[in-house]
């Protein structure tokens, strides 16, 4: 059910430049959001701080950190995060190539560990949990073996990508891109493979026409020993 609601944002922010080379930008956001979709008034607070370093024109590298966390009144949302991106763009012979690096990690609150994992529990103790979510995650009547089982699940997501822009020619263009992403909750892990391409044909000097070639359809692969799902663009 929607409520009326409403938001408020503060984001201080500094942006420090040490040498032409190099800057540094400092950001920390405030957030408070009532009413709308949500049963219940909830708080944000992150940081975020951006490092780039130019090495020539044409080469340059990008790092982040985000350190954040939300919370609400009775814990079905709220979750600590940490995440750290790199990127690097550089000059290769005909065009240029970008690599990334991403990882993040989330910890949710056990409320909401729990709320998504109520099977765990008897029918009995799913009713007293849906009385009163924190009062029963602080309780001697959650089990001390789902405590521990929740209590590992901390999701992790990595991904590495790497892509480019080259000229073959003075018409044609070809654009490759490629990432590889896994995560894992702790208790189960899976990572999916993409790759793909665009091609682009200028016909004509005064007006430009592309032609771009994408991946048509996933395939699934399975690998049985790891019971990871693998999917592939082909």
């Amino acid at each position: 059910m929607q409520h009326a609601g409403s938001s408020d944002y503060l984001t201080p922010a500094l942006a420090w430049k040490i040498n032409p080379a190099q800057d540094v930008n400092f950001s920390y956001t405030h957030s408070r959001n009532t009413g709308g979709f949500a049963n219940q008034p909830s708080t944000g607070n992150r940081f975020d701080t951006l490092w780039r370093y130019q090495f020539t024109p044409r080469c340059a590298n990008n790092a982040q950190v985000v350190v954040g966390s939300l919370q609400d009144t009775l814990q079905l949302n709220s979750e600590d995060q940490l995440s750290f991106r790199d990127g690097l763009v550089f000059p290769v012979k005909g065009g240029n190539m970008q690599i990334s690096f991403q990882q993040e990690r989330r910890n949710p609150s056990l409320v909401q560990k729990l709320n998504s994992e109520l099977n765990l529990l008897s029918p009995a103790l799913q009713n007293l949990f849906l009385q009163d979510p924190v009062t029963f995650v602080e309780s001697n009547n959650l089990p001390p073996e789902v405590k521990a089982l929740l209590g590992a699940q901390v999701p992790i997501s990595t991904s590495v990508s790497a892509s480019g822009q080259f000229r073959l020619g003075n018409k044609l263009s070809l654009a490759p891109n490629f990432s590889f992403a896994r995560a894992t909750s702790g208790q189960a892990n899976s990572w999916t493979p993409f790759a793909g391409y665009s091609l682009t044909y200028q016909a004509t000097d005064a007006s430009a026409q592309f032609r771009t070639f994408q991946p048509l359809r996933p395939k699934q692969f399975a690998d049985p020993s790891a019971h990871d799902d693998l999917l592939f663009w082909l």
